[in-house]
């Protein structure tokens, strides 16, 4: 489980949960148990929304979500394996007149860029080793 310094609750579950199932799938990696060779552990930074698009001054059309994760691989003996610090992952998403929808619609957004998140830090720790 990720620790979650955000201001989105749940957000550790999502990340948590796509890292295991990118790690897992690969099938080069246990995901828990005797076989694995160390534990994988991180810090949700910050999760931050801007407007990129706008239809006047005080509407948005579209706004980024962007979250920024710190990473570590600790080996079983305790000795640090990776380190993946300001690991960075965003997602644009339409913002509607209805505040349901535009909700929905970073939830998604949410969604997405944590499944590009985990795809992500699996392929840089595996270029590692």
């Amino acid at each position: 489980m990720f620790e979650n310094r955000t201001e989105e609750t749940g957000l550790e579950n999502i990340v948590t949960n796509d890292v295991i199932y990118e790690f897992t799938s690969n099938g080069k990696f246990a995901s828990k148990g005797k076989k694995a060779g160390g534990i994988l552990s991180g810090v949700l930074k910050s999760l931050t929304v801007v407007s990129i698009s706008r239809q006047s001054e005080d509407v948005s059309l579209e706004r980024r979500v962007n979250l920024i994760v710190d990473f570590k691989l600790v080996g079983m003996n305790g000795e640090l394996l990776w380190i993946g610090n300001g690991i960075e992952q965003s997602e644009a998403y339409s913002v509607s007149s209805n505040n349901s929808n535009t909700r929905e619609n970073k939830k998604r957004a949410i969604q997405a860029l944590s499944v590009k998140l985990a795809e992500k830090v699996f392929n840089r720790m595996t270029d590692t080793f």
